[in-house]
């Protein structure tokens, strides 16, 4: 189902970049106009539309409102983000998990109604007033350790949520010997002030009650990417904001960022203690938030337990995995293999490097 739903979406984004590229195509043979995917462009596009206004007839419309809606899409992916999605019968484009434009019924909107009503420059004008408005400011980059905003991709928010929606259906149908299965024991080094026997000891409390959200791996122990028996620490980085549900790879790349200053000492401070951390390797940092520098959103360290049962046989393969939180605990656990739906498992095997899969 998952996979039928991958294929749908990455048909539809191909077919509708196909279509954009016929306008521009077209713009470049009768009007020698080398069209870009931007505002400018959009100012153009109104006009194009109507030209067709109270003139074309069906058939044109048809025509008219696929290439133009496809290309008025394309302008909105490139200059915000987002990306195309279905939504019942309809082509749209899909923001942050939340807000959804519908290109190719504003371009039917202008071709009925008329530029001064409906049109498409406007329309997307308002959106970028908008979208400038629930940006967070960018903060002066320190040592170009920032990590930008990166495009989100939309199968991968369709992904965590369909992990969610099998993990919700099947803990409704555990019984209490199901979890008690499901849970990892403490290994053998761990002793009694160990920080980590929190997230032994929560195990439950996830388990039955917590949010799934995606993490990036920071570091790990090295036995923990091959095949073994004894569990160990890690390090990753998380965030509860659904703007990260279709950005796994921001995370990773906030991560990346972090594991290039251990052993360093940067002259911010707040970059220092995040250094300080990572070089430890000693040191259990829990839900510590990641200063400015490095994100503009919500974003957190934590040191974690990677337990081997937990995992697709029993090793890391890659940076970026789905894990469980809860508010009452600052521990956090990934999410056991055993809810994982296949299309997850393929993308783990692919340690994501497709970033259009």
């Amino acid at each position: 189902m998952g996979s039928e739903r991958d294929e749908d979406l990455a048909e539809l984004s191909a077919a509708m970049l196909a279509s954009a590229e016929s306008l521009r195509k077209m713009a470049r043979e009768s009007y020698t106009l080398d069209l870009a995917f931007d505002a400018q462009a959009v100012q153009w596009l109104e006009g194009y539309i109507q030209a067709f206004y109270e003139r074309a007839d069906e058939a044109t419309k048809v025509q008219v409102i696929q290439v133009a809606g496809a290309f008025l899409g394309e302008c909105l992916v490139r200059c915000f983000g987002g990306g195309w999605w279905r939504f019942e019968k309809s082509a749209c484009i899909v923001f942050d998990g939340e807000i959804a434009l519908f290109p190719l019924s504003k371009v039917q909107k202008q071709l009925e109604q008329g530029a001064q009503a409906e049109g498409v420059a406007r329309f997307f004008n308002a959106f970028a007033s908008m979208h400038a408005q629930k940006q967070p400011p960018t903060p002066a980059l320190v040592e170009d350790h920032f990590v930008p905003t990166q495009a989100p991709l939309p199968m991968l928010g369709y992904l965590i949520e369909q992990l969610r929606r099998v993990f919700s259906a099947q803990t409704k149908a555990h019984t209490a010997q199901d979890f008690d299965v499901l849970q990892a024991h403490a290994p053998s080094w761990m002793e009694d002030g160990e920080a980590l026997l929190e997230n032994v000891r929560q195990q439950k409390l996830l388990l039955t009650e917590g949010n799934i959200v995606w993490a990036g791996l920071v570091q790990a122990n090295s036995t923990l990417f091959e095949a073994g028996e004894v569990d160990c620490p890690a390090l990753l980085v998380y965030s509860s904001e659904k703007y990260f549900d279709a950005r796994p790879h921001e995370l990773r790349a906030i991560a990346h960022k972090i594991f290039d200053i251990k052993n360093s000492s940067p002259s911010n401070a707040e970059l220092k203690k995040v250094a300080d951390i990572v070089t430890s390797e000693l040191d259990r940092p829990k839900c510590h938030k990641l200063p400015s520098v490095l994100t503009a959103r919500e974003v957190s360290m934590s040191a974690f337990m990677v337990f081997r049962k937990h995992l697709p046989d029993g090793f890391l393969r890659g940076g970026i995995f789905p894990i469980l939180i809860h508010p009452a605990t600052q521990a956090v656990m990934i999410v056991p293999v055993d809810y994982w739906p296949q299309n997850l498992l393929r993308k783990w095997e692919q340690r994501f490097e497709e970033p259009s899969a």
